[in-house]
């Protein structure tokens, strides 16, 4: 790896100090060249050739500044400026989906070099944004001119056409970072809909609810709280009651739990006599796979009634999901990995519904139900 004493690379660092100068990266957080070099670097440390890694150091410069082609191509060869023209997105395109579908259509059609300058471009970007969302929430995306579900929809697909066109860790590395900004996106939507559910609560208490999923027990510093806002002796006395209430579903459910946990214990050593009596060349049981995607909880509630819609819809995308099961855009997001994992359908997501295989869906249904 040549990074410290290559000519072309550091034209390339050049071009970028000057054309990318005083520029700040979108929501004006953080200078703008550090991402072009950050690019760079990933591409030197997949030990690229010294071409592919000035490709990353310029790849926005025809895109976000003035910085002409002629100048590139004798800074750096005309081999450079031809990866960079191809990772350059046409503005001439005013719909943002349609400009990115034709953007991921002509990487798809290029070579593995360009891919890579590509990866390593989205790697970067998905790196700082699933950085910057824990501190700034969901607010962020304003700054993006995207809603959470555009941009998932966007990494999605463009890690789609990598995997399907081009091996190499880079794409692996991409792949992981899209399953994590999945995982973070979900994370922020319940944090926000749990703090949207504590204002309205304070507002406007309402009556005592349990819910299966979301059950949080008051603890003895919100009881004080409540009770030193209590207008009223009966207001105090239901405070109290709400609080036995709670104590007591709480002493059920560690009943409950103890019951699993003894059942578990049981079926464990039932289980580990009748092996020690089968013979080894009896056939395995033919109950599927742990799930890779979904919770406990999901697959118990929610997929056979996603099974259900799917076979009698025959096909499958995630807004039929979203709209028909009331689940947000990262669930619905799982929902389809898991699919695939299953053989249901042939991809993970997809501008257009994709076809499900209706037979092994109705298997996984009959297994789970």
């Amino acid at each position: 790896m040549k990074i410290f004493n290559s000519k072309i690379i550091e034209n390339a660092i050049r071009l970028v100090d000057y054309w990318h100068r005083g520029q700040l990266r979108k929501g004006g957080i953080f200078d703008f060249w550090i991402h072009p070099i950050a690019v760079g670097m990933i591409l030197a440390k997949a030990g690229v050739s010294d071409e592919v890694i000035a490709a990353g150091i310029c790849h926005d410069l025809l895109e976000d500044t003035d910085c002409p082609e002629s100048e590139i191509a004798q800074a750096c060869s005309d081999e450079v400026l031809k990866m960079v023209k191809l990772v350059t997105v046409d503005k001439n395109i005013s719909d943002w989906k349609a400009q990115s579908n034709a953007s991921i259509e002509l990487i798809k059609n290029s070579s593995d070099q360009v891919k890579l300058v590509f990866a390593a471009d989205k790697i970067h970007n998905l790196q700082s944004l699933i950085e910057l969302l824990p501190d700034y929430g969901l607010s962020f995306f304003e700054h993006l001119g995207k809603t959470p579900e555009d941009k998932l929809w966007l990494e999605d697909q463009r890690c789609l056409m990598l995997r399907q066109s081009l091996k190499h860790p880079l794409v692996d590395e991409y792949d992981r970072l899209v399953d994590e900004f999945v995982d973070l996106l979900e994370d922020l939507v319940e944090k926000e809909e749990s703090s949207e559910n504590n204002k309205s609560k304070i507002l406007s208490p309402n009556p005592l609810s349990v819910s299966q999923f979301n059950y949080q027990p008051l603890t003895k510093k919100t009881l004080i709280i409540n009770n030193n806002q209590a207008k009223n002796t009966e207001e105090l006395l239901k405070l109290k009651a709400m609080q036995a209430k709670i104590n007591a579903l709480e002493q059920d459910l560690r009943i409950k739990l103890e019951k699993i946990k003894i059942s578990k214990s049981t079926q464990s050593s039932n289980l580990k006599t009748k092996n020690s009596v089968i013979k080894k060349n009896k056939p395995r049981s033919k109950s599927r796979k742990k799930f890779a995607y979904l919770k406990k909880d999901e697959v118990k509630l929610l997929l056979p009634a996603i099974l259900a819609l799917i076979i009698d819809t025959g096909e499958v995308d995630s807004l039929l999901l979203q709209k028909h099961l009331n689940i947000n855009f990262a669930v619905s997001f799982r929902v389809l990995k898991e699919l695939k994992r299953l053989h249901i359908i042939k991809r993970v997501d997809a501008p257009k519904p994709r076809k499900v295989n209706i037979l092994v869906a109705k298997q996984c249904l009959n297994e789970l139900t």
